[in-house]
């Protein structure tokens, strides 16, 4: 973790590996590296939640919502996906 100073005051934190610390509830990260593909799906879901594509999201451009979708997509395990059909 990186403190963010300006001026002298601090004013935000860092993650240097963000993903290592998704876990289920409260619990230290796990110390097995998380797999290249929890890494994708983590930035495509922020990529969702900030600009500019969060604009695209609420402008209901159908390129970004196809992304919506499909991050959702990604995030449901396959016995989920079995029942929702």
């Amino acid at each position: 973790m990186a403190l963010l100073v300006q001026h002298g005051s601090v004013v935000g934190w860092s993650l240097t590996d963000p993903v290592r610390y998704l876990t289920t509830g409260f619990a230290a990260p796990d110390p097995v590296p998380p797999s290249p593909a929890t890494r994708r799906l983590l930035s495509a879901c922020l990529d969702l939640v900030t600009k500019p594509l969060l604009d695209d999201v609420q402008d209901r451009d159908p390129a970004a919502l196809s992304r919506l979708r499909a991050a959702d997509h990604a995030d449901r395990p396959a016995q989920w996906s079995a029942k929702s059909r």
